[in-house]
């Protein structure tokens, strides 16, 4: 469909491929105004319901044990965010990661708590749209980029940040687990009692994982 336009529309292909990778050169403060009533009523509406998300952390079983209307709140908060989505794309296009990045980021410094979480991640993904918009309007001048170029660049960088850091998590963790699981079984053939008998191996049993701690059980009655 975009192909179709874009043959048709040549004296516009400019400003079509903006849209398509997001661009903020086309706006004015009218969509500023059709913006924020938007915000006002779309976000109004996803704050109210910022305990049922909070329950949904828990699982959707565990809401549903503790009064939440899993399927209305859903259908609401699904029919919400994307009136909110279509408003934003109409005006500014596909600008990518802001939505991937910023929320997460969030995360990391207010918690998990959907009623500081949302505005937070509302505020500072505003916040890291006008830095991108500035970047890609400076750092070329008088070339103009498209935001979602220096988005995409943040967020590719980002996400390769955060699973680098992950999978080093995991392997200290594997590491940690590895360490303990042969103090335990020294300790089982040393010691004539048996490993789920002794008073360090109950101290150190629950802290490892589920599959280490079947191994250990096992070697315990061997």
């Amino acid at each position: 469909v975009i192909n179709l336009v874009i043959s048709f529309a040549e004296d516009h292909i400019k400003s079509i491929t903006f849209w398509t990778m997001g661009s903020l050169s086309g706006t004015n403060f009218g969509h500023t105004r059709i913006l924020a009533i938007a915000v006002l009523l779309c976000g109004g509406v996803i704050l109210r319901y910022a305990r049922e998300l909070n329950a949904f952390a828990i699982g959707e079983d565990n809401a549903r044990h503790i009064g939440v209307n899993v399927k209305r709140v859903k259908l609401i908060i699904l029919i919400t965010v994307s009136m909110l989505i279509g408003v934003c794309v109409s005006i500014s296009g596909t600008i990518s990661f802001v939505g991937l990045v910023m929320p997460h980021m969030a995360r990391m410094i207010t918690g998990p708590n959907h009623k500081r979480l949302l505005p937070s991640a509302m505020f500072s993904g505003a916040i890291f749209l006008l830095l991108a918009d500035l970047t890609a309007r400076t750092i070329l001048r008088p070339i103009e980029l498209s935001i979602g170029v220096v988005t995409s660049l943040v967020g590719a960088v980002a996400f390769v940040l955060t699973n680098a850091v992950a999978l080093l998590k995991v392997s200290l963790e594997d590491l940690q687990a590895l360490k303990m699981t042969l103090l335990l079984n020294i300790l089982l053939t040393q010691s004539p009692l048996r490993l789920k008998n002794s008073l360090l191996a109950q101290a150190l049993t629950p802290l490892l994982s589920p599959s280490v701690q079947a191994m250990v059980h096992t070697s315990s009655h061997l």
